[in-house]
């Protein structure tokens, strides 16, 4: 059998995993912000197809909350933190390349952040009996 030239294609066999890292917010950031800005880096020897955001935090049900599915560089989103208590919120990547490829991004390349909306507290002690004041 006898094939014509222009119906022979080349196959190529993908198997190298993409490669991510959040790169916003940095890793141990505090805020009291309503929102945060989150950005991540993804590479592939050929194309990535996507990366999906999650945020994490143990007492959540599903512990892992998918926050969107971005499809087009920068991969970034502006997530809505205003109903999040204080704590830490690990946010993290998955990342999939166009031949099905896909890696979750672990330590170090996620990212955690510590939502702090609690005012510090202060009190006022009184002076004592042998403390004097100036003017």
């Amino acid at each position: 059998m006898h094939l014509q030239a222009d119906l022979v294609s080349s196959i190529y066999l993908d198997r190298t995993n993409p490669t991510g890292q959040i790169t916003t917010p940095l890793n141990n950031t505090y805020t009291n912000a309503q929102s945060v800005l989150l950005q991540a880096s993804a590479a592939d020897n050929l194309s990535i197809k996507e990366v999906q955001f999650y945020a994490y935090r143990p007492e959540w049900n599903p512990q892992f909350i998918p926050l969107v599915v971005d499809t087009t560089a920068p991969y970034q989103y502006l997530y809505d933190i205003s109903s999040v208590t204080d704590g830490p919120v690990v946010i993290s990547a998955f990342v999939r390349d166009r031949s099905g490829n896909d890696v979750y991004l672990t330590y170090p390349d996620d990212s955690t952040i510590f939502v702090d909306r609690t005012p510090p507290t202060s009190s006022v002690l009184p002076l004592s009996s042998t403390q004097t004041t100036t003017k």
